[in-house]
Parts: structure tokens; sequence; C-alpha cells
């Protein structure tokens, strides 16, 4: 396994069963999105991203770093 995919098990592992069927689904379904619908859906991802890196701690809520 990379880093990256390392980094994204770590955060799948945090979540919660439900949560966790929620991005397995979300993911599968994402091969059969069209080109705009991922370009899309990846930047609602890149705003999210701006709320869900590190905190005022220092430590990132995904992958606790």
């Amino acid at each position: 396994m990379t880093d990256k995919q390392k980094l994204v098990m770590k955060g799948l592992l945090e979540l919660s069963e439900s949560e966790r069927q929620e991005i397995i689904r979300e993911s599968q379904n994402f091969k059969t999105k069209t080109f705009s619908e991922k370009r899309s859906l990846n930047e609602s991802l890149e705003k999210a991203q701006r709320t869900i890196g590190p905190t005022s701690n220092g430590s990132c809520l995904c992958c606790g770093r």
C-alpha cells in the first residue's frame, strides 16, 4: 500500500460503520459518473477540504497528523 492509500485507510477507519458504508457506496457510484459530474464532485470536495484540514491545535481530524 502506498502512503496515500494508508492515509485514506486511516481516515476510513476513523469513521463509524454507517459512515464507512456511505463512503464505500459513493466510491462505487463514482465509477459511473460522467466527467462533468466527477469534476463537480471534485470541486465540492476541494471546498470542503478547507474546513476539514488541520485544526487550531495543528492536528487534522481526518488523518490525525
